[in-house]
């Protein structure tokens, strides 16, 4: 928790960065989605922010003055370190048969998306990137109020929805099939005559499978625009033996 960084109060206590965790989030509360004209004109002004389309992310005026600016940015996101680590597994022996598995997974993290998650066909030099779920966003046609986009847009014509806010904080919580060891103990004395002590056929494999409420990429991945080289699943396959 962050006792103390020596600036001054704020006027609103929803500002306040004294007494949260150190890797704290700030930015706006999203309210949905514009789905009219008539509803940007009757909403707060956020033309500081960009100026506001149908299909564009509206944000919340926390002081209530008219205007959603900086003074509206409160605490989003706790941050990525989760506040929960565990793991478990289990080791089974039956017989000459052998199995042990291991998964690993976190609760209460959770990231804010950037660059080209947020806005994939932005003016970054990035604008040939986008993902799978590029297609689920506000069109004319789809006035969703929470689709995972808002309306396509390019370049600073999206300002308003490239802010940090709510609408970008995702859950990165999972649970990860890390390990697993199967195999069979050949019987001691088998092939004797050769030397042969002792010997196991066996799969093992690494990174197998993982669940999370995320699904653009693996939750694991340090980023929060995907823009970085995945987890890698590992599988073997082999005899050992023992001279």
């Amino acid at each position: 928790m962050l006792l103390e960084n020596r600036q001054a109060p704020f006027a609103d206590p929803y500002q306040e960065r004294r007494g949260q965790n150190i890797l704290s989030q700030f930015g706006y509360v999203a309210d949905g989605l514009f789905q009219s004209q008539k509803e940007i004109d009757n909403w707060a002004d956020q033309t500081a922010l960009g100026n506001p389309r149908v299909g564009d992310i509206k944000y919340k005026d926390l002081n209530g003055d008219g205007v959603v600016n900086i003074y509206d940015q409160t605490k989003i996101s706790r941050g990525d370190v989760p506040s929960l680590t565990y793991g478990f597994g289990v080791n089974l022996n039956v017989g000459q048969f052998y199995i042990s598995a291991f998964f690993q997974g976190v609760s209460g993290a959770y990231r804010t998306l950037d660059d080209i998650a947020r806005v994939p066909l932005a003016a970054s030099g990035n604008d040939g990137n986008s993902y799978s779920n590029v297609v689920d966003r506000w069109t004319e046609e789809n006035h969703a109020e929470h689709p995972f986009y808002p309306r396509l847009g390019v370049g600073t014509a999206v300002n308003n929805n490239n802010q940090p806010s709510t609408w970008w904080v995702k859950d990165i919580s999972f649970i990860r099939f890390k390990t697993l060891d199967i195999g069979y103990n050949l019987p001691k004395g088998t092939f004797k005559s050769i030397g042969l002590q002792n010997a196991r056929i066996y799969l093992s494999g690494v990174n197998l499978l993982y669940w999370s409420p995320f699904k653009l990429w693996d939750p694991e991945m340090n980023t929060g625009n995907g823009n970085t080289y995945p987890n890698t699943r590992n599988l073997s396959i082999g005899l050992q033996m023992n001279f």
